[in-house]
This record gives structure tokens, C-alpha cells and sequence, in this order.
């Protein structure tokens, strides 16, 4: 049997305070789930939605709002015509920083899960940067940002005018803002981990934007032990960015925000730490991947090259990663290997590095095109096969899903590549076009007149700003059939 006078008190209590102390006693006696049968704990639900939606108080409506998500949260039953309640909130709840109680805010944190109003965006970025002393709080706010926006970018832009707009009365302001940054960063870098949430192509642009938000004029934390807690939770998040998107780590643009972290270091106090902080020697074994890739594509970058030397702490530490680069991969252009090896390329004729560059490119568009059929055979696969595999042999369907996503993987990096190169695929199979001598290949010789053919194998091109510069592999066409 319920606890009546709980029950009476949250049905009948004059105000929404006493509403909630009511309802606190239930879950604390442990009678939440029998006193919900009750027509008189709906007749309390109903006062809570009239209080959240109504009251002229502000500080009523979000007691109000942050019970009915505590019901939601308890009761399974309850749950949809909360939610349907929350729906027509149309008029924003005062910000988390006015609500006393940690477990009130953590409650109206969790509104994304229920409702979507359009003031919510805003209302959990704010929680996200101005949260005091509640992780839980302010991981739900920023759980509740990677919901609703459909990048990673743009998560981090929502952030950065609350941060700007934010000067903590405090001693050490930059001690201050380094520390609540430091907690952001490591809550989306835990959301990040845990979602598949797309980065976005700028994002790297954006977690540099919200360093500047959070600092404005300020040089830089004052101490160096917050100074080195920024920054180490600055380079795992900047990590967790490339891990999400690798092709992000072939833009110099990624990084850019390491600049501004570096300038907060003497030389010879950033080459110690990069030496030793675990998240720098991620990024710089991201950087270091990334222009293996690049130079396997006959393409070297200067400023991808200078957020190597940033990360690995030293021009001379990064001479030694380039040189392990150029020793695992022989074979590759002069003027790649002299870039690798910090010598001076030797002087060659444009009309001999021009054919050494059409003799690659026609590799590589053999190797694009065997990754894209590989890449097609393992949809098919994932497709057709998978399932019966998971249903006959189910222990093998692990191995066969791994190789699935490693053919992916693969074929992502291979197009990064070769698109780094303006390498590109024109067309696609089955498109029909008029056929030019100078682009198609006829599988067999083509009836007189014919004009309209059938791809069967597109064309790759290098194609610079949209316009085709070079004819690399020619598409294989097949006239189509007059009852086509």
C-alpha cells in the first residue's frame, strides 16, 4: 500500500515546492511505482504540467518540468503523455544556472531525450559552459548538443558564444576558463567516442574558434598545471575528431588549433611535454599517417609537415619520422623522397616529371578502380551474404563483418588519396552518354551511326575545379540496344 499522505500531499499540495518534496519522499520510501496506480498521482502529473506549462513563477516551471522528467525517467507507463505535454512548451525554461538543485538541473538536462523545443539548443549550450560543479550535468547538456546537431562543427559552434560571452569573477579568470574548458572538451570527447557522430569538414576550425571564445584577450591559463590539463584534454578531443573522419587528418586545417596551444609554451617547455603528454603523441602519430598516405600519392604537404614538427616537439624529431616514413616506402618520386629526407630535390626536366606523373597516375586509377569494385563486392556481401552467415555460421559472421568495414575503410582512404592528387572517377555505371572517341573505349566496334552509348566502366580523369585536365583510364562504353 502506498504511502497516503505522500500521495494526498503531491495531488494536493498548494504549490509546486511541496509538490516536490512529496514526490522526493515516494522515491525515498521506495513507493514511487504503486503510488503511480493511484487516480491521485495523476491528478498531481496533471497539476506539474499545468505548473510547467503556466505559472507566471520561473523558478515554478522548471521545479515543475525537472518532476515530470523525473516521473518520465521512473515510470515507463508515464512517459508518453509526459512527453506529449513537453511537446507544447513553447516558451524557453530559465537557464540551468538558476536552478539550485544539481538533480533538478541533471532532470531538465535530459528534456532533449522527451521533447525537442527550439529554444533547446541554446538552453543546453549554456548548460554545457556555465555548469558549475555537476559532471553529470554537464555531460547530459552536451550528450543532449551532439543529439540534436548533425556535426561535430556544429555542436562546437553553439558553444562558443556562451564561452565568449562568459567572464568569471574570479582572481585567476584564466585559470578559471582553462578549467571549464578542460571539462568540456573531455565530456564531447567522451560523447564523441561513443557515437558515430560525423566531425564535419571543419572541425578542426571549430575547436579552434571555441579555444578563442573561451580565452578572448586572455594570453593563456595563469598557472601551468591548468595550462597542461587544457591542453591535454584539447589534443584527445582533437584526436577523437580525426578517429571519427581519418580523411580529416590530410588537412593542415584540422590542426590549426595546436597553434594557438603551442604559443602557451617557452621551446623548450613544449618540446618536454609533447614528449611525454599521451594525447600530443596521438595527434602526432595521426599527422604522421596521414602524410603516408599523402606521399603514397606522390603529394607532399609544408603545412601538414610544420603540425608534425608541433607535435613531435622538435624539427629534428620530426626529420627522424619523416626519414622512417621515406625508408618503409621506396620507390617513391624524387622530389618526395627529398622532401621526406629535408635534401634539395635534383633539377629535372618538366617533360620528364610530366611522364613520370602520367605513368603513376594511370597506377593509381587502376588501384581506384580495383578498391571500388572490392568496395562494391563487400556491400553485396554485407548484403546478400551477412545474414545467412549470421544465422548458419554465426561465430564466423564477427570476422567477415571486420573485413567488411576494413574494405571501407580502405576504399575511404585510397579515394582520399587519390582525390589529393585530383584523381577522380567521371560517371558511373549504366549512365548514358554521347559517345567521344576521346573519352570512351567500345567493349567491340560500334555500328556506324551509333551516338548515345552505355558506361560499363566509368572513366578516371584528373579533374581540377570541376573541368577534366587529363584523360588517365577511359571509360569502357557499349552501345545501347535499340529497344532500349
Amino acid at each position: 500500500m502506498a504511502a497516503e499522505s505522500e500521495i494526498s500531499s503531491f495531488a494536493n499540495a498548494p504549490t509546486v515546492p511541496e509538490q516536490a518534496d512529496a514526490l522526493s519522499a515516494l522515491i525515498r520510501l521506495k513507493k514511487i511505482h504503486a503510488a503511480a496506480k493511484e487516480p491521485a498521482f495523476e491528478a498531481g502529473i496533471q497539476r506539474l504540467i499545468s505548473a510547467a506549462k503556466r505559472s507566471d513563477d520561473a523558478a515554478n516551471r522548471s521545479l515543475a518540468t525537472a518532476n515530470l522528467l523525473r516521473v518520465a525517467a521512473i515510470i515507463r507507463r508515464l512517459q508518453e503523455p509526459i512527453t506529449e505535454a513537453l511537446a507544447e512548451f513553447n516558451d524557453p525554461l530559465p537557464s540551468l544556472v538558476e536552478v539550485s538543485d544539481p538533480n533538478d538541473r541533471y532532470y531538465l538536462a535530459c528534456l532533449w531525450r522527451y521533447a525537442k523545443p527550439p529554444w533547446l539548443t541554446e538552453f543546453l549550450a549554456a548548460g554545457s559552459i556555465l555548469e558549475e560543479n555537476s559532471e553529470k550535468v554537464r555531460a547530459e547538456c552536451v550528450a543532449g548538443l551532439f543529439s540534436l546537431n548533425p556535426r561535430v562543427s556544429e555542436v562546437l559552434e553553439t558553444m562558443s558564444p556562451v564561452f565568449r560571452a562568459w567572464q568569471p569573477e574570479t582572481e585567476k579568470p584564466g585559470n578559471s576558463k582553462g578549467r571549464r574548458l578542460r571539462r568540456v572538451l573531455e565530456a564531447a570527447k567522451n560523447v564523441l567516442s561513443a557515437s558515430s557522430k560525423d566531425p564535419g569538414l571543419t572541425a578542426g576550425l571549430a575547436v579552434r574558434d571555441l579555444l578563442r571564445s573561451a580565452f578572448g584577450k586572455l594570453d593563456a591559463p595563469e598557472s601551468f598545471a591548468v595550462r597542461d590539463e587544457v591542453t591535454e584534454q584539447f589534443f584527445a578531443f582533437l584526436h577523437e575528431i580525426v578517429k571519427a573522419r581519418f580523411s580529416l587528418a590530410t588537412d593542415p586545417k584540422t590542426f590549426v588549433g595546436a597553434s594557438l596551444i603551442r604559443g602557451w609554451f617557452h621551446r623548450v617547455d613544449w618540446e618536454d611535454y609533447a614528449s611525454t603528454s599521451p594525447s600530443v603523441q596521438l595527434i602526432k602519430a595521426d599527422i604522421a599517417e596521414a602524410i603516408r598516405i599523402l606521399v603514397s600519392a606522390g603529394k607532399a604537404d609544408a603545412e601538414l609537415y610544420d603540425f608534425l614538427v608541433l607535435s613531435a616537439g622538435s624539427s629534428d624529431k620530426a626529420r627522424q619520422i619523416a626519414k622512417q616514413i621515406l625508408a618503409e616506402q621506396p620507390g617513391l618520386p624524387e622530389e618526395i623522397s627529398a622532401w621526406l629526407s629535408g635534401t634539395p630535390p635534383k633539377i629535372r626536366s618538366i617533360l620528364a616529371a610530366e611522364s613520370q606523373a602520367i605513368s603513376v597516375d594511370g597506377i593509381l586509377a587502376d588501384v581506384l578502380m580495383d578498391s571500388e569494385k572490392l568496395n562494391e563486392l563487400a556491400e553485396r556481401v554485407q548484403r546478400e551474404v551477412l545474414p545467412e552467415i549470421s544465422v548458419l555460421v554465426p561465430h564466423s559472421s564477427g570476422p567477415v563483418d571486420h573485413l567488411i568495414r576494413l574494405i571501407r575503410a580502405s576504399n575511404a582512404q585510397v579515394r582520399t588519396a587519390l582525390e589529393s592528387r585530383s584523381i577522380k572517377i567521371l560517371g558511373a555505371i549504366g549512365d548514358v552518354a554521347e559517345y567521344s572517341p576521346l573519352l570512351h573505349q567500345p567493349l567491340a566496334e560500334l555500328p556506324p551511326g551509333t551516338r548515345m552509348v552505355s558506361i560499363v566502366r566509368p572513366a578516371v580523369v584528373v579533374q581540377v575545379q570541376g573541368e577534366v585536365q587529363r584523360i588517365v583510364r577511359k571509360a569502357l562504353v557499349e552501345p545501347i540496344s535499340k529497344e532500349g
